[in-house]
């Protein structure tokens, strides 16, 4: 939208100028040194609880980085910064730190983390409502804990900010709720923004060129899952194995799953790998009759929409911000958190229902377009941009005037 903008990331891939990497060199012996022994320090306070904690813990993060914070000491000047999944990448309490008071500020939320002590996903915990500690995913009866002093620093790390400067911004309503609630945030505006997606890229292909392409069964019905490991726990591939394992023969599905390590694999499945071209990734969505994402814990997941523009109906679970894209009869149907058995029947409905399932192809890639492409998401955070950057003005002591002698 001609607004100059440049990205401060932690791995930088092709060559856009305005695309810095903050790691950089590795440094001279003594910087690689401590930032060794910090890492090593973050590692150990987690494998603290290796014998305590839950078999089903997600992802753990510091909100420290270890060694010297390039990010903070080569912080760029710019009118409006704007963060967004930042594990391992920012230290709070470093950058906060360095941005003047009353600076715009815009945080975009892909998870749970920057209100919690730690975890991505609380996974039915609600102590990030008041204070963290004695962690139940850790195991921990200890409220001071590695999450109750990461709460506590990241609550005086967050106490720079100015709720008239600062925006936090949630791609779901489930997720925006909860940092409205949560003690770190509750005392900044939360807006919901749903993630722009590419509708160019992400679009409809014809359907036996991708099953060519992939190798598929051209008459089979293909049930997809998509995920970065297919082990991960959260994103429950076990639940649909046990799904699809239950259905008829004659309903002649076929599993397919992209995505890397088969950890999470147990039964028939056909194995597509890890595919980070975004192109051949629309051909792979496309190949599929239903994507199903049984997740047990999700803010707005990519693929989901990815799937529906490229008009592949799409099965899950009534949980987090899967609601927001996945309307029944529309663009999908969903299934009671964790209950395989309505998930088998609401894949078994699309299979079986030919019309339906024409009419939400229609339906997914016109919500997907109308609501989800990138001049949407961009129009408004300008707006949110503009915003802030006016409160900042009207923060700034107005200059003094000095008469002359």
């Amino acid at each position: 939208m001609g607004v100059a903008s440049r990205m401060v990331v932690a791995k930088r891939s092709g060559n856009d100028p305005d695309v810095a990497a903050v790691q950089g060199p590795p440094g001279p012996l003594p910087v690689r040194f401590w930032r060794r022994l910090d890492r090593e320090r973050l590692d150990r306070g987690l494998r603290a609880y290796a014998r305590t904690q839950s078999p089903i813990r997600g992802l753990f993060t510091d909100d420290r980085v270890p060694g010297p914070d390039r990010l903070s000491e080569t912080l760029p000047a710019a009118e409006v910064y704007h963060a967004h999944w930042v594990a391992g990448l920012l230290d709070y309490r470093r950058l906060f730190a360095r941005l003047p008071a009353g600076t715009p500020f815009v945080w975009t939320l892909h998870d749970m983390n920057p209100f919690t002590g730690g975890c991505h996903y609380a996974l039915g915990c609600e102590r990030y409502l008041e204070r963290c500690g004695a962690c139940p995913q850790l195991g921990s009866r200890n409220e001071n804990d590695i999450t109750g002093r990461g709460h506590r620093r990241k609550t005086s790390a967050l106490r720079r900010l100015l709720p008239e400067t600062t925006r936090i911004v949630a791609p779901s309503r489930w997720l925006a709720g909860d940092a409205r609630r949560s003690a770190l945030l509750a005392r900044f505006e939360t807006l919901t923004i749903p993630n722009p997606l590419d509708t160019d890229i992400f679009q409809p292909r014809d359907r036996a060129t991708a099953r060519e392409v992939f190798g598929l069964p051209q008459t089979a019905r293909i049930v997809l899952f998509v995920a970065d490991s297919l082990s991960d726990h959260r994103k429950g591939m076990d639940l649909l194995q046990s799904a699809v394992a239950g259905l008829p023969a004659e309903a002649g599905v076929t599993l397919a799953a992209v995505g890397g390590s088969k950890g999470g694999m147990d039964g028939e499945c056909i194995a597509l790998g890890r595919i980070d071209n975004p192109r051949i990734f629309s051909f792979a969505l496309s190949a599929a009759d239903v994507f199903v994402l049984p997740t047990r814990a999700d803010n707005l997941p990519n693929v989901i929409l990815e799937a529906m523009a490229c008009g592949v109906p799409v099965v899950s679970f009534d949980v987090g911000g899967v609601p927001d894209m996945v309307r029944p009869g529309v663009t999908g149907l969903l299934a009671p958190p964790e209950d395989v058995a309505a998930l088998r029947q609401a894949i078994l409905t699309l299979l079986e229902d030919d019309a339906l399932r024409a009419h939400m192809t229609a339906e997914c890639r016109r919500v997907a377009v109308t609501e989800y492409a990138m001049e949407i998401a961009a129009r408004r955070y300008l707006a949110v941009y503009e915003e802030l950057m006016e409160a900042s003005a009207r923060l700034r002591p107005a200059p003094s005037r000095h008469s002359g002698a």
